[in-house]
């Protein structure tokens, strides 16, 4: 066989052992496949793209082999968000056309979803939605929803369900986030004495009510707690998250 042959049928070879490791999306992209996340268990991205005006929409949600609740609570966030903005987007494209009736005005909204994970495992599953929706206006806006689930009942996880035997837990993860999350601020703004940092905003986003810490993940090793925009400091310093040890989380602060 000649060299030039050898090649040829070497790469045909290697694509066609490649390709059981892609699938396409709904565009016809390559993405990864599902992959195994903890034994049996196997977890994959779904993905809905949309290019029809006057929106663009690509939404990412997670799915998990054989664990309806979760998949069905998945799919729900992700619908709802696209509930909402359609019609947001259908109401600024009216109000576009009302005020320039002559003009055929481009895409004006936009939605993006994706997500990140903590533990993904037979009896629980931790993820957060990054949701940026765009539906006119001087800029977008950017949202977290967690996800967070008991697959053994079906049943959603707030942060005191980690905690059951902790009663303080709640003081305890304040104090540890209210430190960091100053810290963070001073740094962002470069304000090293703090002389600008607004104390009574970040107390308030970040106190002792499980509300305030509603979006988080969590794994085996840590606990990452998600602040969103405007929840302890103002809008351009963005979202926050702190990342505490899960055996420290709890456990009062030193000194």
């Amino acid at each position: 066989m000649k060299p030039s042959n050898l090649i040829i049928v070497f790469a045909l070879v290697v694509s066609l052992a490649l390709l059981p490791l892609y699938g396409c999306s709904h565009e016809g992209d390559l993405k990864p496949a599902a992959q195994n996340v903890s034994g049996s268990f196997v977890l994959r991205s779904e993905r809905i793209v949309s290019h029809e005006r006057p929106a663009d929409i690509d939404a990412t949600y997670p799915v998990i082999e054989g664990k309806e609740a979760f998949n069905n609570k998945s799919k729900a966030v992700v619908d709802d968000e696209l509930s909402t903005f359609r019609a947001e987007c259908l109401d600024t494209e009216k109000a576009k056309k009302q005020a320039s009736p002559e003009q055929n005005p481009e895409t004006s909204c936009e939605l993006l979803i994706s997500y990140r994970t903590g533990m993904i495992s037979e009896k629980q599953a931790s993820i957060v939605f990054n949701i940026y929706r765009f539906t006119g206006g001087a800029h977008g806006m950017t949202i977290l929803k967690s996800l967070n689930m008991d697959l053994s009942t079906g049943s959603e996880m707030k942060l005191g369900d980690l905690f059951p035997s902790n009663p303080i837990y709640l003081a305890n993860v304040s104090e540890r986030s209210i430190l960091d999350l100053t810290r963070q601020i001073k740094e962002r703004t470069e304000d090293v004495n703090g002389t600008h940092i607004d104390n009574d905003w970040i107390r308030q986003g970040a106190g002792a009510n499980e509300t305030n810490f509603k979006n988080f993940i969590f794994d085996r090793k840590d606990l990452t707690i998600f602040f969103e925009q405007y929840q302890v400091a103002p809008g351009y310093i963005g979202q926050l998250e702190v990342t505490m040890p899960m055996p420290r989380a709890v456990q009062p602060l030193e000194g």
